[in-house]
């Protein structure tokens, strides 16, 4: 189960005694666009591109506890999250592919 964003932002990796919710409320507001784009030019279904941005936050959000500034900026670190995101979806439907033609050679010999 995934920590509340509350929970995983407990610290704000932006400033000392800053407010970890609004920290990572501008860094959403100030990437959805983008990260969004980046899925939008792999994807040609809408839908997917809303999920994989969806789960592309709820990832940093999970994480932004961990995120330290001083190592890169916040876009930076959301597309490394987003390409870990891509992947996955990438993988998952190549699996889904291969068990819907194992599935149709199965199917034929009957």
């Amino acid at each position: 189960m995934l920590p509340s964003l509350a929970e995983a932002t407990r610290r704000s990796p932006g400033k000392p005694g800053g407010s970890a919710l609004a920290d990572f409320e501008q860094m959403y507001v100030g990437n959805v666009d983008v990260v969004m784009a980046y899925f939008a030019r792999r994807c040609a279904e809408p839908q997917v591109v809303a999920d994989l941005t969806s789960e592309t936050f709820v990832r940093a959000a999970g994480a932004f506890g961990s995120f330290d500034p001083g190592r890169g900026t916040s876009r930076a670190w959301l597309f490394g999250i987003a390409g870990h995101v891509y992947a996955r979806h990438c993988e998952q439907a190549k699996s889904g592919r291969d068990a819907v033609a194992r599935y149709a050679g199965w199917a034929g010999r009957s």
